[in-house]
């Protein structure tokens, strides 16, 4: 015997014997194996509690007073109630077995003298197939459910929605083909996909399917044009995901894609404007530069006119200064990215630069040691001053009374930003200058240019002048 469950309150068995004494046998066996059961003796008390509230299950003596077991069922499926249950009889037969498997019970039992015994392992079985009866009823809903959430989806959707067979025929379409594209989906499915992708973007969908085939994934899809039903090409993105049949082989893909021609068009025109203001920007570069250039020029002429020896001298650092500039917007011209600056080229041409504006009869060499970092445009201007003063100071002051030397000039990268060492293994500075905040009109313009950029300024002499800028660029 099955050990005792408990059931639900509501799943009541109904026992229909008109035996009185063995229906109250049959209730309290069920009761003992955890059941709770009710009993009625005839056909018509059956059928009108049957009638009234459906229970979960019937233990139905097909010999009543008023009426067979048979004719209660038959009555019954005549009205639509359909439920679980087992018939007793008190005798065997195939033939009426079968006829009454036939109307929906679940077992036959014959009531020997074993009956009691074997019953409540019967409405065990029975319960097993009520359970799995559920469980399917419940699966079908929620397949039901999902299929009809589908189904608004897809006959709502603004993308189309298709699929499509590896020989590219459209098998599917979905109705938002009609609103989107006015192709009737009837007409569509059975035709080619490619009769409706542009001839230009054709190859680029083919190499995209076979991808996606390969990868056995779904795939970024390739923008294409596609015709609609008035003649008019417009612009679709789309992608495919394939599906396996039982071999895990592709056997189709399921499409979906969406008119993508108004955002085309946007990005086609933020494009141009792009490249217009690119084209303008460097337009006022050029403009700039050959401004600065004029300049520069302009102060070189003067200085080699100019008679008295400190006028020239200012004129000449002057000119070095506005180099420094001219060399920026040549780096700006030459590049497509106008934000920001390669801190490296640009040093190494203003130095290149300045040897040819300071040229001597003293034999200086430059060290470089550069990182290869960027910086704004609009910082690099300041950066670069404070460089050409600091390299023409040492280039000026830095080695009198000796024939030449090294200049070491360091650009690297730090965790805060940039920092730059002009070094020189000249005379050095004296110790006063070394520890004021004043100096010459140089030292106290790189000292408000570190200013501009956040920078701080070390200075150190000891077997030359040292300065450091440290600045978070």
């Amino acid at each position: 015997m099955p050990e005792p469950q408990q059931r639900k309150s509501g799943e009541t068995l109904l026992v229909v014997e008109d035996d009185h004494g063995l229906r109250e046998l049959i209730i309290r066996t069920l009761a003992k194996a955890g059941y709770h059961a009710e009993g009625v003796s005839s056909g018509r008390e059956a059928l009108a509690r049957i009638v009234a509230s459906v229970p979960v299950a019937v233990l139905l003596d097909q010999s009543l007073p008023d009426m067979t077991g048979r004719e209660v069922i038959t009555t019954l499926l005549e009205k639509g109630i359909v439920f679980p249950f087992i018939v007793m009889t008190g005798q065997g037969d195939e033939r009426f077995a079968v006829e009454m498997m036939k109307l929906g019970a679940t077992d036959y039992l014959i009531k020997y003298i074993d009956f009691l015994d074997s019953l409540p392992l019967a409405v065990s079985r029975l319960f097993k197939v009520i359970e799995n009866r559920r469980a399917l009823e419940e699966s079908e809903a929620r397949l039901k459910e999902s299929e009809e959430k589908f189904r608004f989806l897809v006959n709502h959707s603004y993308d189309l929605i298709w699929i499509l067979q590896l020989d590219g025929i459209l098998s599917y379409v979905s109705p938002s083909w009609e609103n989107i594209v006015g192709h009737d989906p009837g007409s569509v499915a059975g035709k080619g996909l490619f009769t409706f992708i542009h001839p230009e973007d054709q190859a680029g969908f083919r190499e995209y399917t076979a991808q996606v085939q390969a990868a056995r994934t779904t795939l970024r899809g390739p923008k294409y044009r596609f015709l609609n039903s008035d003649g008019v090409w417009r612009w679709h993105e789309g992608r495919i995901t394939p599906v396996f049949g039982d071999n895990n082989e592709v056997v189709y893909f399921v499409g979906v894609s969406r008119d993508i021609t108004e955002q085309h068009r946007a990005e086609e025109e933020i494009q141009k404007q792009l490249k217009e203001k690119e084209i303008l920007l460097k337009e006022v570069h050029h403009r700039v530069k050959n401004n600065i250039a004029t300049v520069e020029h302009l102060l070189s002429l003067q200085a080699s006119l100019c008679v008295h020896p400190e006028a020239q001298r200012i004129l000449e650092e002057a000119v070095s200064r506005v180099e420094s500039m001219h060399i920026l917007y040549q780096k700006l011209l030459l590049t497509d990215d106008h934000q920001s600056v390669s801190v490296r080229e640009y040093v190494e041409s203003l130095l290149d630069s300045l040897v040819d504006v300071f040229r001597t009869d003293k034999v200086i060499t430059i060290e470089k040691d550069l990182d290869d970092v960027r910086m704004p445009a609009e910082r690099v201007v300041s950066f670069g001053i404070i460089i050409n003063e600091l390299v023409t100071n040492a280039f000026k002051y830095g080695f009198q009374g000796r024939e030449g030397g090294c200049v070491r000039v360091v650009v690297s990268s730090t965790t805060e930003g940039i920092s730059l060492l002009v070094a020189d293994d000249g005379v050095g500075l004296d110790r006063e200058s070394v520890n004021s905040d004043e100096g010459g009109f140089g030292l106290s313009l790189v000292r408000m240019l570190a200013k501009q950029l956040g920078a701080t300024v070390s200075m150190h002499s000891n077997g030359g002048t040292s300065v450091s800028v440290d600045c978070g660029c």
